[in-house]
């Protein structure tokens, strides 16, 4: 009876465990924010500038028609490398001035973008106002192809991160070599960009919110060394950005997972509270090394192999056939 009544109870914790650990992989972030309703972007220019090694600096400066009040704005990052399913491309030193003040930026990551806030979103504006926004990516040249060595940038020089109507916009891009070739696509038309020695500009009429234009660029250089994550973007929020933490929370989980089967059949109180805690100081560890959710493994595994101790006349049966045996 005990064993038919454990069945359904560790395939019940199993799946909770699991669920827990993949729920950001199952609820991915929108790239386009929905909280700039009401905000029209009259015009969008950004300057673009990327070196030899593959480093982005980028400043937006966008004149926005709040026709309502409203505390501050909303800027989502695609952390999604256009170039390829297992690049990340993280904003970093962001900052933003408007009216040529200084404004705050609160930057949050979720599940495959980087939401940054900015302004105060205590002080509520209305009306016209320019918004200069500064940060920088490294490596977004990439190879050309398979068999291509040369350096490639795909770039979303309007990007749908803002969520606003954008009137008008005008994009330069400075480059380390002339492009080979040149590709543009303003949401689904083909866009015509004027080519320079070392640069591109890019000049798109209305878009719709969300509305992205993407410039495909092949330069005559070889591509800098890039970095690859071990698997796709879609699960850094439940495995992280490197291949060895996720080893060791596999390794703690099957040590818990045993000691946890061991207790069940042979409880002891003093040892199962050792063993307890040496599970909470290992996973206080590994916290700092994986995502919060993958943790949840080692406790977890330590649980639900602990159930038949929850389970009525579970302890008392393992404490009668260890008399038996002595």
């Amino acid at each position: 009876m005990r064993r038919a009544t454990a069945v359904p109870a560790y395939l019940l914790l199993a799946v909770v465990l699991l669920v827990a650990v993949l729920l950001p992989v199952l609820r991915p972030a929108d790239p386009v924010p929905a909280g700039n309703a009401g905000v029209t972007v009259t015009d969008h220019r950004a300057a673009y500038v990327v070196d030899g090694r593959g480093t982005l600096q980028a400043a937006e400066t966008l004149t926005v028609d709040l026709e309502e009040p409203r505390a501050g704005l909303e800027r989502r990052f695609d952390l999604r490398d256009p170039a390829g399913a297992r690049g990340v491309r993280p904003p970093r030193g962001v900052s933003v001035t408007r009216d040529g003040q200084a404004e705050e930026v609160e930057l949050e990551r979720r599940a495959g973008v980087v939401v940054a806030r900015l302004g105060d979103h205590e002080e509520e504006l209305v009306g016209k106002h320019v918004y200069v926004l500064r940060w920088s990516v490294p490596g977004v040249l990439a190879p050309a192809g398979e068999a291509d060595d040369r350096a490639r940038l795909r770039l979303d020089v309007l990007p749908a991160g803002w969520g606003t109507p954008v009137l008008r916009s005008r994009t330069s891009l400075e480059l380390p070599d002339r492009p080979e070739r040149v590709a543009c696509r303003a949401g689904g038309a083909t866009c015509r960009p004027r080519v320079a020695d070392s640069g591109v500009v890019v000049s798109t009429g209305r878009s719709p919110a969300g509305g992205v234009v993407r410039l495909d660029a092949v330069l005559g250089t070889d591509a800098p060394a890039v970095s690859r994550l071990p698997w796709p973007l879609r699960l850094v929020p439940a495995l992280g950005e490197r291949w060895w933490p996720p080893g060791v929370v596999l390794l703690l989980t099957l040590a818990t997972a045993y000691a946890g089967t061991r207790l069940a059949a042979h409880p002891r109180p003093r040892r199962t509270r050792l063993v307890v805690l040496g599970a909470v100081l290992l996973t206080g560890l590994v916290w700092l090394l994986a995502p919060w959710t993958l943790v949840v493994l080692v406790p977890g595994a330590f649980a639900v192999a602990s159930v038949p101790l929850l389970l009525p006349g579970g302890a008392a049966t393992g404490t009668t056939r260890d008399r038996v045996a002595g």
